[in-house]
C-alpha cells in the first residue's frame, strides 16, 4: 500500500508474522482502493519469510544475519510485481534486495556507499 487520497478497504488479513521473524512465517492482505471517481481496484499482497543469509553479502558494513522476505503483489489492471526484502537482524530494518515487475526478469537492488552510524 502507498500514501494516497484514495480510500482503501481491507477485506482480508491473515498473518502469523511477528518479531522476531522466523522462516515459514506468512502475511496475506486483500483490499480495495476507491479513487475520487468511485473507481474500485482490487489488490492483494502475499509475503513469506523464506530463507536467511549473511548480512555482509548485501553490504560489507552490515553485520549478523538477515532473513529473506519474498512478497508478491497483484493489482487489477496492472502487471504483478514482486519484491525481496532482507530483514537485518542486527539493525531491525528491512532493505530491498530484488524487484520484479510483470514478466520482466528479476532485478537485484545494489546498495552503494553504505555507512552504519550507531
Amino acid at each position: 500500500m502507498s500514501i494516497s487520497n484514495d480510500t482503501s478497504l481491507l477485506s482480508k488479513l491473515q498473518t502469523d508474522l511477528h518479531f522476531p521473524l522466523a522462516i515459514g512465517q506468512r502475511y496475506q492482505a486483500q483490499w480495495e482502493n476507491i479513487d475520487t471517481n468511485k473507481k474500485v481496484t482490487a489488490s492483494s499482497l502475499f509475503c513469506d519469510v523464506t530463507g536467511e543469509g549473511d548480512a555482509q553479502s548485501i553490504a560489507a558494513k552490515f553485520s549478523g544475519k538477515y532473513l529473506l522476505v519474498e512478497c508478491r503483489m497483484t493489482t487489477k489492471g496492472q502487471p504483478n510485481s514482486g519484491t525481496k526484502l532482507a530483514w537485518l537482524q542486527d539493525f531491525n530494518i528491512f532493505v530491498p534486495v530484488a524487484m520484479q515487475v510483470g514478466d520482466k526478469p528479476e532485478s537485484p537492488v545494489k546498495l552503494e556507499h553504505v555507512n552504519v552510524i550507531r
